[in-house]
């Protein structure tokens, strides 16, 4: 493939994929919550699933039939349409998405609430100050960290 129909089809993909996940939406979030499935069907298992799990779940299906298309091909046997291809890795992406969200939520959920407000902040300001970033002609594990100076400006809690 040539990279002018490489950024052509990754051009499509961003656009279809925002148009299906703005119009599912609608359709499968309750109570303006977007992950709604998700957190209804871990509900439904007693919480023994989380919503992670359900999500796995209904991808599970679309993961088959990737892997079905992958095999047919490798095999030499006849893909199914395009359009079929497309829908297969179009639900793999949006799943994909759709994890990531889910994923955000909880991070977003037990985020330390911020009890020290401009203490913390001015925390975050000296550490970003005396940090220094990845050194790119090291190896992968190398970085560079805190010098012996104190990385917190002196802000005791």
């Amino acid at each position: 493939m040539d990279m002018k129909t490489r950024v052509e089809r990754v051009a499509y993909w961003l656009a279809k994929t925002e148009k299906v996940l703005t119009q599912k939406q609608e359709e499968y979030a309750a109570n303006s919550d977007a992950l709604h499935n998700f957190k209804r069907g871990s509900a439904m298992t007693g919480g023994k699933k989380s919503p992670e799990e359900i999500l796995r779940g209904f991808l599970l299906k679309h993961w088959i039939s990737i892997n079905d298309i992958i095999d047919a091909a490798d095999e030499g046997k006849d893909l199914p349409p395009r359009h079929v291809i497309e829908e297969k890795i179009g639900d793999v992406i949006n799943y994909m998405i759709l994890l990531d969200c889910l994923l955000y939520d909880r991070e977003e959920l037990y985020k330390p609430l911020d009890l020290f407000g401009e203490v913390s902040r001015q925390m975050a300001e000296n550490v970003d100050r005396h940090m220094v970033s990845y050194a790119p002609n090291q190896p992968d594990d190398q970085f560079v960290g805190f010098p012996a100076s104190d990385p917190f400006g002196g802000v005791v809690l």
